[in-house]
């Protein structure tokens, strides 16, 4: 099955893209077996989490309505946000792929769901954290992935935010939901 994925990925994506999710995929794995979660899961939802990010704004739409994502204002302004529901419906439609754990860790990797599960949170972490990502504030994210998986998404999240606030974009709401909740769990950790 990964011959055929990474076969479709060559033909869509562009060798930086393509490069960047061999490297999510290393790095799911990595974060996965640090943290005693499924290993080939994670590294599934890694390789496939940007695979249709070749997309235009309209197949976007279209895959995600199909795939059951309700459009609102903000996705529908900026449909780029929709890639991870268009990945999970390319999982599901053209790979067969059905383990929803997974098709849902891809779906929610860039627009959150309030209660992020431990697959979802890894594969948004393992996005900005895999060898290939060099940003402001990128270490100190690599560095929380070594202790623990919810403080590393939440230091994940708010360097997104602070990157989408800067350009003057639209937040999703989803995404403070999902920070504010994983704040209140981490707190609840103790």
């Amino acid at each position: 099955m990964r011959d055929k994925i990474i076969s479709y990925m060559q033909e869509h994506l562009n060798d930086h893209r393509m490069r960047h999710c061999l490297g999510v995929e290393q790095e799911a794995r990595k974060i996965a077996k640090r943290f005693g979660l499924d290993e080939d899961k994670a590294a599934l939802a890694g390789l496939m989490h940007d695979c249709a990010k070749w997309m235009s704004d309209d197949e976007y739409i279209q895959r995600s309505k199909d795939y059951g994502i309700v459009m609102d204002d903000i996705l529908l302004d900026n449909p780029t946000l929709l890639h991870g529901s268009a990945s999970a419906h390319v999982m599901k439609h053209d790979f067969g792929i059905t383990d929803q754990e997974v098709m849902d860790a891809v779906c929610y990797h860039c627009v959150p769901r309030t209660d992020m599960k431990p697959l979802d949170m890894l594969v948004g972490v393992a996005d900005l954290t895999e060898t290939n990502r060099s940003f402001e504030g990128v270490e100190a994210i690599r560095e929380a992935s070594r202790r623990n998986l919810r403080e590393a998404y939440i230091a994940s999240r708010a360097n997104v935010m602070k990157h989408v606030a800067e350009r003057k974009a639209l937040v999703h709401p989803s995404m403070i939901y999902a920070y504010n909740k994983a704040i209140m769990d981490l707190k609840s950790e103790g």
